[in-house]
């Protein structure tokens, strides 16, 4: 399943669980080991949720008033 779009607290919160049990996250953890996977797991979706908050920023920006 596909990260959440979202910069809110609880798409954040299904997108740590998300990535903790998917394919991506336990093929690092086997190859490079627990805290290194942690560490993926984290910059992914703080990084899915920065993009998110810019996107959002971007398109509120465009409208006239």
């Amino acid at each position: 399943m596909p990260l959440i779009e979202s910069s809110s607290q609880s798409a954040t919160k299904d997108n740590f669980r998300e990535f903790g049990k998917g394919k991506t996250y336990a093929r690092t953890k086997k190859k490079f080991g627990k805290k290194r996977a942690d560490r993926q797991r984290i910059a992914v979706v703080l990084k899915n949720k920065r993009a998110a908050r810019r996107n959002h920023k971007k398109r509120g920006s465009s409208r006239s008033r």
